[in-house]
């Protein structure tokens, strides 16, 4: 065997047996163990590279499928409900859901930007776990005896790839900082163990040291990681000065880390205390999890009642076995080491209600699946031996199996919660994870209808998560959109209310909050809505970008309202310059109005400077007053200048505007009717319509038509004004009411007509045309209507009209 054997070989009890085997000749022993003919050595480099070849092809084999696993669980929230991680610039977003794994952090949003997706991710995760496994088999090399049998570091590594738990943080992404973490401590522990060799060497030593905070950066979990590495030295008779010596640079790097870890208050504080119990429970519950990986839940509880207990018998006895093999300098005394020493150190920068984590286990099954090889190895004899190995055998293929069928099962996330729900009812996780990926399956479909069943099939799953978990806010606000989509809204609105109060950045909520109001809105017109609407858009706006849809809802209110300034970036990013486009005209009348507004800003700036006091300033004051929204102040300002200069041209409408918006038209008409001019109101309600002040609008148009009965009928002009603001619903009521209190007007059915092809409705736009015709519509406003949505010249049957309006 070469002396790369040698560096960690066994000494106490394991010199005496090498005692036994020697033959007194110190030069016969060394020529003995290096190999009788020539090319052992050669022959033993061969063995070595097809064992880690094996390794690897037989975890490539076995988790092949994990390259397949889409994002669910803490994957799901890391790169579907967030960016962060799509683009390294912004990983610290992620920080959040990743406080102990900065690095990771880093390398999960690189991978991302390089690869896209979650292939991309899952093959880094399985290229790094079948590293380890080759890593690991190199420590077993290291730690045999000379002349030892490849086989038993072979069946360490072929452990170590087939474990579930091990397979875990790879399937995991949130948790892959173990994965990493592990292999840059297990280098770390090789290159310490060549220093122990060569102290001399400088080179492995600071190696060793960046390895060590690579691996703390990727996972907390392996602060320890440089104590296990000093007691190396001590199980190779090595003095403490010598340990020291080798483990120096990252012992010391571990001081400084923890001390910028504390000191910067980055480190996860616990939400629970950590008791003494729980503290000694929790190596037993992790050992055991790994000897016994049947039942494997995605967030394992914390041991309760006899069960802690139970951890604390585990962990005596490991404690005892660790003192007896380091008393004894015993080969077992470094497992031992790699095992205890990290276990016992998590729960100082982990919260203990998440143990045990398999993200902390992982190193624990490379460090326990160095036991298999050392016990083969101690048993005499060929034959009990061989039967020692067939066991161990058949223990790997029996891991193989259990962690085959897991990965199976991560790759149908439904399947995978369903599993989890019914093995593990009361974890919360397993509910809420269900409930998410059954949402973002709603989420990413199109028909409307078939979007809110899917959303409504979650219920049972949300109110799970909330019975278990009573002040859970995504719960809250998931349980609201469903009864949003039920037509539930006066509950839909009390549960997102509720979800805001406990948690302010649910956007969601604000959204649908907002579309509430903006129903309310519509049914009742009331100004309290339109402003909730504004204020639950205005939240969601300032916590993430907004849908386009969503922010063309947002900036039509604005416009309602008469912000105009504000809603046309809004529209004009949410219409991305589609000019066919519902909301078109309504952009290009918005961008009208702000563009008056601004050169009306100017224009009063300058009339400010020149003459403030004169009635010109004034009213260009009002008219900057209106078109900004500020009505009220508009209000008072007009009604001193019209008593000042009554029938002024341009302060009497613009009165008329500020009244409507207010609700005061009524006391308008009534102030103003000594206005005799039919013109003049019918104008100002056409304004007003278009200003979206619908009821203002009526009661002026109704003015004018009672002193001009030729005019168009008050409904015929909303129902235009309406169309042309892309408000389609509206405009139709509107048409059909007039159709009714007008029977024989063509006028509501040549609207009808221009609302049906505006929404592309070719039958029905031909029926209303057909309906109009009969009322004695203008011939040539047919057939501009017939040639400009392609219809048909021929009128359907007249019968089926009424039921169609309906």
């Amino acid at each position: 065997m070469t002396t790369e054997h040698e560096e960690l070989s066994t000494t106490g009890d394991d010199t005496n047996s090498a005692a036994e085997e020697s033959t007194g000749n110190e030069a016969l022993d060394k020529q003995l163990a290096s190999g009788i003919l020539k090319g052992d050595q050669g022959i033993e480099a061969a063995q070595s590279i097809i064992a880690g070849a094996l390794i690897v092809i037989f975890g490539f084999l076995l988790h092949f499928n994990s390259l397949y696993i889409p994002f669910h669980g803490a994957g799901q929230a890391l790169f579907v409900e967030s960016g962060a991680l799509h683009h390294p610039s912004t990983f610290t977003g992620a920080l959040e859901a990743l406080p102990h794994a900065p690095l990771t952090a880093l390398g999960l949003a690189k991978n991302f930007w390089i690869t896209g997706g979650p292939v991309g991710l899952n093959a880094v995760s399985l290229a790094a776990h079948l590293l380890n496994a080759l890593l690991l088999f190199l420590v077993v090399r290291s730690l045999l005896k000379p002349g030892s049998s490849e086989l038993l570091a072979l069946l360490a590594g072929l452990a170590f790839v087939a474990h579930p738990i091990a397979a875990e943080p790879m399937h995991n992404l949130a948790a892959r900082g173990a994965v990493f973490g592990a292999t840059f401590s297990l280098i770390m522990l090789l290159l310490v163990a060549r220093t122990l060799k060569q102290p001399e060497a400088w080179l492995p030593r600071a190696l060793a040291a960046i390895c060590y905070a690579i691996a703390f950066g990727s996972s907390y979990y392996f602060w320890p990681l440089p104590l296990a590495a000093l007691a190396m030295g001590r199980q190779q008779q090595k003095t403490w000065r010598e340990s020291w010596n080798a483990a120096m640079l990252p012992v010391a790097t571990m001081g400084l880390l923890l001390a910028a870890i504390f000191g910067s208050g980055l480190h996860s504080v616990p939400a629970e205390a950590l008791t003494l119990t729980t503290w000694l429970a929790w190596p037993g519950h992790a050992v055991l999890s790994v000897l016994w990986p049947v039942t494997l839940a995605y967030y394992p509880a914390m041991p309760t009642g006899t069960a802690v207990w139970l951890g604390v018998g585990i962990t005596a006895v490991l404690v005892a076995l660790y003192l007896f093999a380091a008393l004894k300098r015993s080969a077992f005394f470094i497992p031992l080491t790699w095992t205890l020493i990290p276990l016992a150190g998590v729960p100082l920068l982990m919260a203990p209600y998440t143990l045990p984590s398999y993200e902390a286990v992982y190193f624990t099954v490379a460090a326990l699946a160095l036991f298999a090889p050392l016990l083969v190895e101690r048993i005499a004899g060929g034959t009990p031996r061989a039967v020692a190995g067939a066991i161990a055998a058949a223990i790997v293929l029996g891991l193989a199996i259990l962690s085959y069928d897991r990965t199976q099962l991560w790759r149908d996330p439904q399947a995978f919660w369903v599993s989890e729900t019914t093995a593990h009812p009361d974890s919360v996780a397993g509910w809420k994870n269900l409930a998410r990926f059954m949402t973002a399956q709603a989420d990413v479909t199109a028909e409307q209808e078939i979007r809110n069943s899917l959303l409504q099939s979650t219920q049972p799953q949300w109110q799970e998560v909330l019975r278990l978990e009573p002040d859970n806010a995504e719960a809250m606000e998931a349980l609201g959109i469903i009864l949003y989509t039920q037509e539930k809204p006066v509950e839909s609105e009390a549960r997102l209310k509720e979800a805001l109060s406990w948690d302010v950045t649910r956007q969601r909520a604000a959204i649908y909050l907002a579309m509430i109001h903006e129903g309310r809105l519509r049914q009742k017109g009331a100004k309290e809505d339109l402003l909730g609407a504004l204020d639950y858009f205005a939240l969601a706006e300032s916590l993430g970008t907004l849908a386009p849809g969503i922010s063309e809802r947002y900036g039509m209110l604005l416009a309602s309202a008469g912000m105009y300034t504000e809603a046309a970036p809004r529209l004009r990013d949410a219409l991305a310059n589609n000019a066919n486009h519902p909301a078109a005209p309504t952009l290009k009348q918005v961008q009208t109005m702000a563009q008056q507004i601004e050169q009306t800003e100017l224009a009063i700036n300058q009339k400010l400077l020149s003459d403030p006091a004169s009635q010109e300033t004034q009213l260009a004051r009002a008219q900057s007053m209106i078109l900004t929204g500020h009505f009220q102040h508009a209000y008072y300002a007009l009604r001193n200048i019209l008593e000042k200069t009554p029938g002024q041209a341009t302060a009497w409408p613009l009165l008329g505007f500020a009244c409507a918006q207010l609700g005061y038209a009524e006391t308008f008409t009534r102030e103003q009717a000594t206005v005799q001019d039919a013109m003049q109101w019918q104008k100002l309600g056409e304004q007003c319509a278009l200003g979206n002040a619908w009821d203002g609008a009526r009661t002026y148009l109704l003015v004018a038509a009672g002193l001009e009965p030729a005019l168009a009928h008050p409904l015929v002009t909303l129902g235009n004004a309406a169309l042309r603001m892309g408000q389609g619903s509206r405009a139709q009521a509107y048409f059909e009411q007039a159709s009714k209190e007008k029977p024989d007007d063509p006028a509501p059915w040549l609207g009808l007509a221009d609302l049906a092809v505006a929404s592309k409705n070719k039958p029905l736009a031909a029926a209303h045309l057909g309906e109009a015709e009969k009322r004695g519509a203008d011939p040539e406003a047919v057939k501009k209507r017939r040639e400009g949505g392609d219809l048909p010249s021929s009128a359907p049957v007249p019968g089926a009209v009424r039921t169609i309006i309906r």
